[in-house]
């Protein structure tokens, strides 16, 4: 074809360049859902499924104190105290299958925002859904648009089920923010065991020193400590030897205070989110600064004490 020219292309060309700028456009179209997932509505789904397992746990090996707990559980494992760590990203499409295997009416409570039948308020004058009967399926279902740590727990008859163990975490972790070297989850709780109204037994993590958590870390290492009182006392924290941040809670990048002091408070449902650097090795004691809450029937050291072990 001479310059100028304005002979036409014959159909063969002109199918040959439709397929190239076809195939082009797909994969520029392409790339961008792989690049933002969103872009089409696209979501990353994460599914869990809970069951409630009926068992005995330890809190304290000398003198020996069980307890009969009512436990979450991922199906087809071990079911604890605290239940399940339930951990995504900021953005996905959560669904947590709830099966009722336990002979008494439970539900799954979320601090967070979620619809209102996926509630699991125990009210069901609001929505059959509220409350899940033995041998009950129910799909919870949120997006976790929020970063941060929040509580799950039972909301029917609520102080037995929580008396009972029936709670866990949700960890929303936001994928901007630079990941720690040692992260510490620590749930703290009062028992009663003889059922007289008084909580005798104060727990880390279902456990009564000296069958004490234990955390490691070392010296120079970004450690996040992750607090929740799910209790109903207020619980003041306390860690030997320690500077740390008071992190937002929604947000890991914020520093909103340091606390020389090392010392927070709790108050019952609160979550806190704290990160240090560990700068001198060795055995540090982690603790309630309410002393009563680190003894046993009046023994101490018992109760809310851990172990935090800074290597070199």
């Amino acid at each position: 074809m001479f310059a100028g020219s304005h002979r036409k292309p014959n159909r063969k060309i002109r199918f040959v360049l439709c397929g190239v700028l076809f195939f082009a456009t797909l994969g520029t179209l392409t790339s961008l859902l792989l690049m933002n997932p969103m872009v089409t509505g696209a979501q990353t789904v994460k599914e869990f499924t809970l069951v409630v397992q009926e068992k005995e746990i330890t809190l304290l090996e000398s003198p020996n104190k069980t307890v009969t707990v009512w436990a979450y559980g991922f199906e087809g494992e071990e079911a604890t105290v605290p239940g399940p760590v339930i951990r995504v990203n900021k953005g996905d499409l959560v669904r947590i299958h709830f099966k009722n295997t336990h002979n008494l009416p439970h539900t799954i409570h979320m601090h967070n925002i979620h619809d209102l039948n996926m509630d699991g308020n125990g009210v069901t004058a609001l929505g059959q859904e509220q409350l899940q009967l033995p041998g009950d399926e129910y799909t919870y279902e949120f997006v976790a648009n929020q970063a941060g740590v929040t509580f799950y727990h039972c909301h029917t008859d609520t102080r037995n089920h929580i008396d009972f163990g029936m709670y866990g975490l949700i960890i929303v972790d936001d994928p901007e923010v630079p990941p720690v070297d040692q992260e510490f989850i620590t749930v703290w709780d009062e028992w009663d065991l003889d059922r007289d109204g008084e909580y005798e037994t104060h727990t880390i993590n279902s456990k009564s020193f000296p069958t004490a958590a234990t955390f490691t870390a070392k010296v120079g290492e970004r450690v996040r400590l992750i607090l929740g009182n799910i209790g109903f006392q207020v619980h003041s924290p306390h860690m030997h030897s320690t500077v740390w941040d008071v992190m937002n809670p929604g947000d890991f990048n914020d520093v909103l205070w340091t606390d020389p002091n090392a010392v927070v408070s709790l108050v019952p449902g609160e979550v806190k989110v704290l990160e240090f650097t560990p700068q001198k090795p060795g055995t540090w004691l982690f603790h309630c600064h309410f002393v009563t809450h680190v003894e046993d029937n009046g023994v101490y050291p018992r109760g809310m004490l851990a172990v935090v072990t800074i290597e070199e």
